[in-house]
């Protein structure tokens, strides 16, 4: 849905492939053939394609809030889509091949919002209200069995073919090994992306086996996690095989991950010590296959990494651990000095440090931080930064001539003033001659630091605004101690100022946000509202997208409300 979601009544289309061996064989193609025919025949214009590449339809992860079948699912039921919408589907399957009463759950969830549901294959459209829905229901339902019990036979004969090699393995059965390597069951689940299966047996990837040896290497060293992510992108291209086509995303395939790094130990700690556990849900069934994998990590290594990560975090137990204190970003804004936090009955808060220590005339005050800390992050997360490649790759030319210059024009000073020092050109005449290169140094000086800004913004936009979307509302927890670390290194890259005031009234703020690519958001905060001008909605495509996310990135609790950016604040203070 590339987060879109139209304001009149739209074609929806969906197309989702379970395999590789689908992508391959066009199976997209094929299920976005006639879209456009379709499009003048029910007189609504196409909404982006919803598709899912390696996301299977049997256990319901196709639906999943962070795919874009979920995210429209939970979109219709939130009443964000049109009525009159239709979602468009090759046939029932690519719906769902849940169990036939959730598929049938799903179908008519979509159907009371008045959104309508087309199945291509046998020109099927369901509409709630129509003379003919009873009739649709039934063979929707009969559809769903179908494929519900074709993925059923499918998991069973995968679930007995991955038995048996399995038990071979463990038997040492010579049939389970391929000149000493074992067979790789590719059936369930993925191997790690340091393991490669190419040639269809289990072997060390000749590139990033060495690179897993090295994050490990730098763990027991002591590199945080935001760290080692660091290294590998400037080092190493992300892996791409051993995924399915969900996880090779496009972000993958440009940044390795954060949290790559962070579940090393924790959930990655079998597979790092040469062992994988294949858990058959059918039967509850573990098989535990030590030495399947090389070797990256002993286990005594993993544990040691394991303390360190614990002793980090013992070490921070007792104390708060503010995202955005400590980076000079948040400020009072009558005053200037920074804001400073502490823990006041369990709840982490913010105070004027001016007013504090007396430096300034301000009063101590201050406000709920973890407030502001929520409300930084929705945004966030859900920015459209300002800059891209081209522009950064426009304005480095323009960066280097204006360095040239510079140069030139510093160099024509030093010998200028090396002449009045030395006393071979008299001050009267070098003099004003002087001064007017020094504004020729400043004006150049100036221009290159706000070419340099947008330049940073727009490798900001390139490189970091990715990882907050790997940002989870786990940061929210005070006890996330590792997490909000390296949150808050992601925070002073991507903010440049937070201005905070108070407001009129006891228990109000009005708070600036400053991003670093120039983009400014107006908040208010109330004792349980916080009201944002709707420029946190620019660069969106749709209002109600925007909107929908920032709402929906995790449970809110405190009313929120957007505004027109053309307010006037002052006039809506008496209204809370």
């Amino acid at each position: 849905m590339d987060s879109i979601i139209p304001e009149t009544a739209h074609l929806f289309p969906l197309s989702r492939v379970s395999t590789d061996e689908q992508v391959a064989k066009s199976g997209h193609e094929r299920q976005q053939k006639g879209l456009k025919q379709l499009s003048k025949r029910f007189g609504l214009p196409l909404a982006p394609v919803m598709q899912l590449d390696g996301v299977s339809g049997f256990k319901g992860d196709h639906i999943k809030d962070k795919t874009p079948l979920g995210l429209f699912i939970r979109a219709v039921s939130e009443g964000l889509v049109a009525e009159g919408s239709i979602l468009v589907a090759d046939d029932h399957s690519r719906l769902s091949r849940m169990e036939p009463t959730e598929s049938s759950h799903l179908l008519t969830g979509i159907l009371i919002k008045g959104v309508g549901v087309y199945f291509a294959n046998d020109d099927t459209l369901i509409l709630k209200g129509e003379k003919n829905i009873q009739l649709a229901l039934m063979m929707a339902l009969w559809k769903f069995s179908e494929a519900h019990e074709a993925s059923k036979q499918k998991q069973r004969f995968t679930y007995s073919h991955a038995r048996g090699m399995a038990q071979k393995f463990i038997d040492n059965d010579g049939s389970a090994f391929v000149s000493g390597k074992p067979l790789a069951i590719k059936s369930m689940g993925t191997h790690p992306w340091w393991i490669d299966t190419s040639d269809g047996t289990v072997r060390a990837h000749k590139l990033y086996f060495a690179v897993a040896r090295e994050i490990t290497d730098k763990l027991l060293a002591g590199w945080g996690s935001y760290r080692v992510v660091g290294w590998l992108n400037e080092n190493h291209p992300p892996p791409t095989s051993n995924m399915t086509k969900a996880r090779a995303t496009k972000r993958d395939l440009k940044r390795w991950g954060q949290s790559m790094i962070t579940r090393w130990v924790s959930g990655g700690r079998d597979a790092l010590t040469g062992t994988r556990r294949l858990t058959f849900k059918d039967t509850g069934e573990e098989f535990v296959l030590d030495g399947y994998y090389p070797v990256v990590a002993t286990l005594a290594e993993v544990r040691r990494i394991q303390e360190q990560k614990d002793a980090r975090k013992g070490s921070q137990s007792n104390k708060h651990s503010s995202m955005l204190t400590g980076i000079n970003i948040l400020k009072c804004g009558y005053c200037g000095f920074a804001m400073t936090s502490f823990m006041h009955r369990g709840k982490l808060r913010c105070k004027c440090n001016g007013g504090a220590v007396s430096a300034s005339s301000c009063k101590s005050w201050g406000f709920n931080l973890s407030r502001l800390e929520d409300i930084c992050c929705r945004l966030l997360v859900n920015h459209v930064w300002n800059g891209d490649a081209e522009r950064m790759d426009a304005e480095i030319p323009v960066i280097n001539g204006l360095r040239n210059e510079l140069d030139i024009v510093k160099a024509r000073i030093v010998e200028a003033e090396t002449a009045i020092v030395d006393g071979s050109l008299a001050i009267s005449i070098l003099g004003p001659a002087l001064e007017r290169l020094k504004d020729k140094q400043q004006g150049f000086e100036a221009e290159l630091k706000e070419l340099n800004a947008q330049s940073g913004a727009a490798r900001l936009a390139v490189d970091d605004w990715e990882r907050w979307e790997e940002v989870s509302p786990k940061i929210l927890d005070l006890n996330e101690h590792d997490l909000r670390a390296e949150v808050k290194e992601l925070m002073r890259v991507s903010l440049a100022e937070i201005r905070c005031y108070r407001g009129v009234k006891e228990r109000q703020q009005r708070i600036e946000i400053k991003m670093r690519d120039g983009t400014s958001y107006q908040v208010w905060n109330y004792a349980n509202k916080v009201v944002l001008s709707d420029n946190a909605l620019d660069g969106a495509i749709d209002f109600q997208a925007k909107a929908y996310h920032l709402f929906h990135w995790t449970e809110l609790d405190y009313v929120l409300e957007i505004k027109d950016k053309d307010i006037d604040w002052d006039s809506i203070v008496s209204d809370y």
